[in-house]
């Protein structure tokens, strides 16, 4: 069962960090990379500093096994000045 919560550390010079996140994307050690997708949901990291998080994923099955890695599915916004 797979879990993903998203934390932040303190920011001192920033009034918002928004990230919006849509799936994960997983690689077994002998296998190939599969993708878990859900709504997005848009989350400013502000607010999730310290012990406080949001969960995006909450016990979802997969192969049990090794990983090498696991990816977040970020949205970005290519329409943003300097770059999203």
């Amino acid at each position: 069962m797979l879990k993903v919560g998203i934390t932040d550390a303190p920011v001192d010079f920033a009034d918002q960090v928004v990230v919006q996140f849509s799936g994960v994307e997983l690689k077994p050690r002998d296998g190939e990379a599969f993708s878990i997708d859900f709504p997005a949901k848009r989350l400013d990291l502000l607010e999730l500093q310290g012990t406080r998080r949001a969960l995006l994923l909450d016990g979802e099955a997969v192969p049990a096994g090794e990983y090498e890695w696991m990816r977040l599915k970020v949205d970005a916004d290519p329409n943003v000045v300097g770059d999203s």
